[in-house]
């Protein structure tokens, strides 16, 4: 699965509440995330009800959000830098 677009709302392995993909390619502490995320239909609250997750995670695609050709040059980039990251360990 590539990367889903900001705006999609997906359903996670682990939680009853759907959730809003908000970013993309997200570092928590040391660790790096596929998405960082909000619940749907409660939006942003508080940093502390923010929600990182790798695309394993993901059980369901309900929404794809918007995609374009800026958004899909982005995106490559990132896939671009994740190879490369993977090569030099």
């Amino acid at each position: 699965m590539e990367l889903l677009a900001l705006g999609s709302i997906v359903e996670l392995k682990n939680m009853k509440d759907k959730v809003l993909i908000i970013g993309v390619n997200q570092m928590s502490g040391k660790e790096k995330y596929d998405y960082i995320g909000c619940t749907h239909p409660y939006g942003y609250m508080s940093v502390d009800e923010l929600l990182v997750f790798n695309k394993d995670a993901i059980k369901n695609v309900i929404f794809n959000g918007y995609f374009d050709d800026e958004s899909k040059e982005f995106y490559e980039d990132i896939e671009w830098l994740k190879e490369r990251e993977k090569k030099n360990g």
